[in-house]
């Protein structure tokens, strides 16, 4: 039989890394979300130098009347 505890150290190691990287990735998210859609963050959650800019899209007529056609076109309406 092999014994388990020779690995102990090594998958310790393992998970430690995967936390890193995973901790990485939440303190991305919002940068993510705003790449990915800019007019659905919340504007709050973004850093202050996108909330002005995010005001003006967002609360636009416009802008707004573009992202429900968006929607409506992916859902098949």
């Amino acid at each position: 039989m092999v014994a388990l505890s020779r690995f102990a150290k090594v998958l310790t190691e393992i998970k430690r890394e995967f936390d890193e990287r995973l901790s990485e990735f939440d303190a991305l998210k919002p940068d993510l979300e705003l790449f990915n859609n800019p007019m659905g963050v919340n504007i709050q959650n973004q850093s202050a130098e996108y909330q002005l800019e995010l005001c003006e899209p967002q609360s636009d007529s416009f802008f707004q009347a573009k992202k429900n056609e968006d929607i409506s076109t992916s859902c098949g309406s």
